[in-house]
């Protein structure tokens, strides 16, 4: 029969507490940011997808900014003048 000391029942007790205090505080802080994925390490491949869709999201909003632009400054010529100009 093996024996377990005080301080190996303590040392194991208090790594327990710790483990359980640590996975509490990454659960309040997904609750307090409304975010599954808090810090990268979290989950690394639902942070890298999140990356991606920033990304493809900043092209888009680039892509409609030239559209926008384009079409401010180029504005589509009326049938009436395209009419004239190719008589």
């Amino acid at each position: 029969m093996m024996r377990i000391s005080s301080v190996t029942m303590f040392e194991q007790s208090s790594a327990s507490i710790n483990r359980q205090q640590t996975d509490f505080l990454e659960v309040s802080q997904q609750i307090a940011s409304g975010r599954r994925v808090v810090n990268p390490f979290d989950d690394p491949q639902a942070a890298s997808r999140a990356v991606r869709v920033d990304q493809s999201k900043a092209v888009a909003e680039q892509y409609a900014e030239g559209v926008s632009a384009c079409v401010t400054r180029f504005p589509r010529p009326r049938a009436s003048s395209i009419a004239s100009v190719m008589r």
